[in-house]
């Protein structure tokens, strides 16, 4: 068996024992080193071991990157520090109702589905069926429906609020 030796040196059997082996740690562990926690022997290709000057780069006692080089910097609260939750505009909300309230932009916003699908149905349905007449009751209950969200969006806004953090709501 031959290995391509770039150094000049005659080609090694890296499977071959160099001494005695035991369990206590005098023989070798791996082929061309000795057992773990040991001084390693240069391998068959003429690298250095760990720990020794010149070992893959690295100075002696340089494992892993200077303290404080990576992470969080120091007193952080956990890995990233405190994570604030999304928090609802009310700013946001009352622009959404009043220019795409009729269909019910803001409930999407406020993550409130049900109410945002019933609006864009009330409205759609109340236009398609105002030739009828029944329509206009339709609309007129929309009407009434997007009036009252004006003056719901802040305690809606609070609850969504008290949600996203967690904890339990006051009232």
């Amino acid at each position: 068996m031959s290995y391509n030796n770039q150094y000049g040196q005659p080609p090694q059997d890296p499977y071959q024992a160099s001494g005695p082996q035991s369990w206590a740690g005098s023989g070798p562990a791996v082929p061309g080193g000795e057992a773990y926690g040991q001084g390693v022997v240069p391998h068959a290709y003429g690298q250095s071991s760990y720990g020794e000057p010149g070992a893959y780069g690295q100075a002696p006692g340089a494992y892993g990157p200077a303290p404080g080089a990576y992470g969080p910097p120091p007193g952080a609260y956990g890995a990233y520090g405190p994570v604030a939750p999304p928090q609802k505009d009310t700013t946001a909300a009352y622009l959404l109702w009043f220019f795409l309230g009729w269909l019910g932009v803001h409930n999407f916003y406020l993550n409130r589905v049900g109410p945002g699908i019933g609006q864009v149905a009330l409205y759609v349905v109340g236009w398609a069926t105002a030739v009828i007449l029944i329509g206009w009751v339709m609309l007129f209950a929309w009407f009434v429906w997007w009036i009252i969200d004006a003056f719901m969006i802040p305690g809606i806004i609070r609850e969504q609020n008290y949600r996203a953090t967690g904890y339990p709501q006051p009232w």
